[in-house]
């Protein structure tokens, strides 16, 4: 489901491990999960040097991604995944 909610942001999405090498070459970094909803990763320190994401601000593609989510969360977009459940 996650790869057709990437899609839907016109996004590729991969669940797999990240290296820190990798990490420190992106553009913007982000996490997602269940409680998480969408947490945009402004830095990491790794072996005492600073690399920094999006300016340190919340990059255009998590943006894209957490307001997709929250719109389908809050009933604004439609729930195409079966993510929400009425309680």
């Amino acid at each position: 489901e996650r790869q057709r909610g990437g899609a839907r942001c016109g996004l590729k999405v991969e669940e797999r491990s990240v290296s820190v090498g990798e990490a420190r070459g992106a553009d913007e970094l982000c996490c997602s999960g269940a409680a998480a909803v969408i947490a945009p990763i402004g830095g990491i320190n790794y072996e005492g040097q600073d690399h920094q994401f999006s300016g340190g601000e919340v990059g255009l593609r998590t943006r894209a991604l957490y307001e997709a989510l929250t719109a389908i969360q809050h009933g604004d977009a439609s729930d195409e995944f079966g993510w929400v459940i009425e309680v």
